[in-house]
């Protein structure tokens, strides 16, 4: 999911036009949102990492990935 919510820097509860972390989200700004395919690592990952991997001129494929777990999904450029 992307989202053009920008963050709170500092939380406050009344502010609903930023988020702090995921309260108050509500999926009705989202720009896009795709299912992803989630597997086990072998190896944790200590930091919530994001990176682009198996790329080619025509796509490749978006990761995420904390502790044992990655998440993924393909695409392609139009």
């Amino acid at each position: 999911m992307f989202s053009p919510w920008p963050a709170q820097q500092k939380y406050d509860q009344a502010n609903k036009a930023e988020l702090w972390g995921a309260y108050n989200y509500t999926p009705d700004r989202d720009v896009l949102r795709v299912p992803m395919k989630l597997d086990a690592l072998p190896y944790s990952v200590d930091e919530f990492t994001i990176a682009f991997v198996d790329m080619t001129k025509t796509g490749g494929r978006l990761t995420v990935m904390w502790e044992k777990s990655m998440g993924s999904v393909a695409f392609k450029s139009q």
